[in-house]
């Protein structure tokens, strides 16, 4: 059976600056497999008054941190407002009913579905594909890696996410380009060295790069061989599930145990699954999938320059 989670509106009520006790005004429920803790839930519009209390828990007492008009899941106590909004009055209660209701739609982090087409035409510059190479503003941005030998290699392209082309969400940028990278030649199938296997990989691994730029500076770099280019596949983006297989952005790994290896404050970036076409063939040992994972924090600030690697076999 699906825990629930509560989010609790309590009046707080003072005479002359002692607390009197509290009552309760309203409570809303989100299902606990739905909650990321570190996950931004709520913007709070300050208003003067007595002090509300919002607690967010279920069996393991979770809480709400308050960061500057932010409330920010946390394990953890009750947390009072310094400031809050008076209950005794109507407009002050529908004032908090809307905030609670926009505080519910968040608290769900949804994935994004990828579906990939292969494509035999030059993508304009801007669009979001998997596979061929990168546009970039400059060369230089393209990004390299060292061998165990000390010879320097460009790392194999993933794919590009222009974010004006995602469906809404609360974590990524609204605008600008996301780059991904990793060390995933083997697994393509390239004639190169294993590197890494089953478990955590090092940061190094991977590299993703964000920018905001104009699609008009983009240019086709491309350090490889073109005969060795698969095709580039463009991207459907679809509003999904927390969890589910296939290529993905945001939401929770497929794999509930990968929750487990990375504790509380982490989330998944990019999901990348086992799959194959006429063009392509991505195979991580037998039917796994790689994940990259990053701390909401950082997530959150837009900073997506420590990701976590993790790979998997069915």
């Amino acid at each position: 059976m699906s825990s629930v989670c509560y989010i609790n509106i309590y009046d707080i009520t003072h005479d002359r600056g002692v607390n009197m006790g509290r009552s309760l005004m309203q409570q809303y429920e989100i299902p606990a497999e739905e909650l990321v803790v570190g996950q931004e839930l709520l913007h709070w519009n300050n208003r003067k008054g007595d002090n509300p209390v919002v607690t967010f828990y279920d069996g393991r007492q979770l809480g709400l941190e308050y960061r500057g008009e932010k409330f920010i899941v946390k394990t953890g106590e009750e947390v009072m407002l310094s400031e809050g909004i008076r209950a005794d009055s109507e407009a002050a209660m529908g004032g908090i009913q809307s905030e609670i209701q926009h505080c519910v739609k968040l608290a769900r982090p949804h994935g994004i579905d990828m579906k990939l087409t292969p494509s035999d035409v030059a993508q304009h510059p801007g669009s979001s594909y998997f596979w061929d190479a990168p546009q970039f503003p400059s060369e230089d941005m393209y990004p390299f890696t060292t061998d165990e030998d000390g010879n320097r290699y460009p790392m194999q392209f993933i794919c590009q996410i222009n974010c004006s082309d995602l469906p809404d969400n609360d974590w990524l940028p609204r605008k600008g380009m996301l780059w991904f990278f990793g060390e995933i030649d083997y697994f393509l199938g390239y004639d190169v060295k294993q590197p890494y296997g089953l478990g955590k990989w090092p940061e190094y691994a991977v590299k993703v790069i964000y920018a905001d730029v104009p699609s008009s500076t983009l240019k086709r770099v491309n350090p490889f061989q073109e005969d060795d280019m698969i095709p580039p596949h463009i991207i459907t983006f679809t509003e999904g599930p927390v969890r589910g297989d296939g290529f993905r952005l945001l939401g929770k790994p497929y794999e509930e145990d990968v929750d487990n290896e990375f504790g509380t404050g982490w989330v998944q970036l990019l999901q990348l699954d086992t799959d194959a076409n006429d063009y392509f063939d991505l195979r991580f040992y037998d039917m796994g999938l790689l994940y990259l994972i990053i701390h909401v924090d950082q997530l959150q600030e837009g900073i997506f320059s420590h990701i976590r690697p993790y790979m998997t076999s069915l």
